[in-house]
């Protein structure tokens, strides 16, 4: 066989195989797209969770008993629907009334802005019980819910995904229904604890209890004649709360300075995780000053150490809770 033979049989393989060897090539070149592709396609992110709901994340040995994280999740699923549907006034109406008074102040449209913040547009949301604990007589399921949009519909990719998050409170008094909190919010209560003295009277009225701060209303009465200074920042220790392992300061500390036979109510807020196991003991006012003369913090330093040297009394008191 010659080279021309050779050839011409070549030619004529190629040209009886060639539709053969062009739907090979297309097979392959579908092959890779299809690797590249499931190669580097986002993958749906699952928002993470303990895998036992009931379980308490400050304490994974308690858990919530069944019936009870059964009629939770019931609740949080009608609520969710409310919310989902822009039916707010109908979720409102499922917050326990102390809720809707002390947190949103009976304003249906407060409730709304808060919302507008943690839920702009209708979420997925996932949920975990934060903690179980009871305290006079009343237990306090705290869960917390996680808000995030439709994972598929939005197309987030690899791990990361905008949320946001708040805690949720189921109290139960006795054998009574369980009512529902929400906000951060925990409960109210009218303390009534007072001191009294010479000078000043103490009464601290009630307590806001939210997750993570607890804010005192109280009410201070000057029985004199002079001006009372109990708070200005122009003392370290003015206002404090003791625990049983620790004094902590007001978030923020309220100016509280009363004329001759005033009586003022401030509300002073400080930090503190409601499930801490850390109970507040007591209100403390160390450095009050009963001030023949009070000219104010824009008199000057000099001003101002003169008046306290000169003050007719100083004195510290202090309202166990």
């Amino acid at each position: 066989m010659n080279f021309t033979d050779l050839r011409l049989k070549i030619q004529r393989f190629f040209r009886r195989t060639r539709y053969i060897f062009l739907v090979a090539i297309i097979g392959l070149a579908i092959l890779v797209t299809l690797n590249t592709i499931v190669k580097y396609r986002p993958q749906q992110v699952v928002p993470e969770t303990n895998l036992d709901t009931r379980a308490s994340v400050m304490d994974p040995n308690v858990k919530t008993p069944t019936q009870v994280s059964s009629s939770i999740e019931e609740l949080i699923s009608i609520y969710m629907g409310y919310c989902n549907k822009n039916d707010f006034s109908s979720a409102f109406d499922m917050l326990s009334e102390k809720c809707q008074q002390y947190m949103f102040h009976n304003d249906i449209n407060e409730y709304l802005q808060y919302m507008y913040t943690i839920m702009p547009t209708p979420k997925e949301y996932t949920i975990q019980n934060y903690s179980d604990l009871t305290v006079n007589g009343k237990t306090y399921y705290v869960y917390q819910l996680k808000y995030f949009d439709n994972l598929i519909e939005t197309g987030l990719t690899n791990t990361t995904y905008a949320y946001t998050t708040e805690k949720i409170t189921f109290v139960r008094e006795g054998e009574g229904s369980l009512q529902m909190n929400v906000g951060n919010f925990v409960d109210f209560e009218d303390i009534k604890r007072l001191t009294e003295g010479e000078y000043l009277k103490i009464d601290v009225l009630t307590s806001l209890v939210q997750y993570s701060t607890i804010t005192y209303e109280v009410k201070f009465t000057n029985r004199t004649d002079n001006y009372i200074v109990i708070s200005d920042s122009n003392e370290d220790e003015e206002i404090t709360i003791t625990l049983n392992e620790e004094t902590r300061h007001p978030v923020e500390r309220p100016d509280i300075i009363l004329e001759p036979h005033e009586s003022k109510t401030v509300s002073i807020q400080f930090t503190k995780f409601f499930d801490d196991s850390d109970p507040v003991t007591a209100i403390s006012f160390p450095n009050i000053r009963v001030m023949t003369k009070y000219s104010g913090n824009e008199a000057g330093e000099e001003v101002i150490r003169e008046e306290i040297n000169n003050a007719e009394a100083k004195l510290g008191m202090s309202v166990g809770l």
